[in-house]
């Protein structure tokens, strides 16, 4: 995730942003005729910032609360939320709301809409790196569960030409 890890904290904050919109002189529109040059700019500054906690069906947890202290869900609550609209994933035992996510994942809405109110904990392993966990994770944490089971068993990993764990041994 080397993509992300270059945007860092460096991407801009929507609220100071300025939007400057300018036409060459002797341009033409679609009919022929010459545009004037014009700028636009606008102060985006006074806007209202947008309201978060509006966007969420639950409370905001605090980073530094530990797993074993989240609010427990059902695997039936789990499920419940998917025809109600909204996108928890678990990973590890742990609820994520993606609902408002979606929209910024970098591989796309498909990869979360596909673990809809289910396990996918190997799948998320083997794309991401505890660093991308322990930086994105604490905002989408909503609660714990058990017993939501992973739609597919965990394939295993070949090093050359033996899994991954296999001693000589076994040859």
């Amino acid at each position: 995730m080397g993509w992300m890890k270059a945007l860092g904290d460096k991407r801009p904050d929507p609220t100071s942003l300025q939007v400057e919109v300018t036409t060459p002189s002797g341009a033409k529109d679609e009919h022929g005729r010459k545009t004037p040059e014009v700028a636009y700019v606008e102060d985006i500054s006074q806007l209202p910032s947008p309201n978060v906690s509006s966007r969420l069906s639950h409370a905001l947890i605090p980073p530094s609360t530990p797993n074993a202290d989240l609010p427990f869900f059902s695997a039936s609550a789990i499920a419940t939320a998917v025809t109600e609209n909204k996108l928890y994933i678990v990973i590890d035992s742990i609820v994520y709301d993606c609902s408002t996510f979606i929209h910024e994942h970098p591989g796309g809405c498909r990869v979360l809409e596909s673990f809809r109110g289910q396990d996918c904990s190997w799948q998320f392993w083997r794309f991401h790196s505890r660093e991308v966990m322990e930086k994105w994770s604490w905002r989408l944490r909503i609660g714990r569960t058990e017993g939501v089971k992973n739609r597919w068993a965990e394939r295993p990993r070949w090093v050359g030409l033996r899994r991954l764990g296999d001693d000589i041994a076994n040859w």
